[in-house]
């Protein structure tokens, strides 16, 4: 978290802790470390957090699936290829586009 200002972090931590509460087997060490992802992808801690919650329930599915390890690792990948195909652009469709991405395969 450092480098990232106030701001950022307390919205980070309280949504983490928030989405920890509502999806127990999602720690809220893990959902940080998605909301820095989530943050890096889509351009800001604002965007970050309006797809957190569908990475959360993602991880939940993912878990169940795939592993409690293997997971994480996927999401990351997913996310990666949202960003290389530039379905997270800057306005409200990137956020639409990437959580209709991640609700589709997941």
């Amino acid at each position: 978290m450092a480098g990232l200002p106030e701001k950022d972090r307390k919205l980070m931590t309280d949504r983490a802790v928030e989405l920890s509460g509502r999806y127990p087997s999602a720690s809220a060490t893990d959902i940080m470390q998605m909301a820095r992802v989530a943050l890096t992808t889509m351009g800001s801690a604002e965007r970050g957090d309006q797809i957190l919650p569908g990475l959360v329930k993602g991880l939940v599915a993912l878990q169940s699936s795939k592993g409690v390890d293997a997971a994480p690792e996927m999401l990351n990948r997913l996310l990666n290829g949202i960003d290389n195909l530039g379905k997270n652009s800057m306005d409200e469709v990137g956020v639409k586009n990437t959580l209709d991405i991640i609700d589709g395969i997941i």
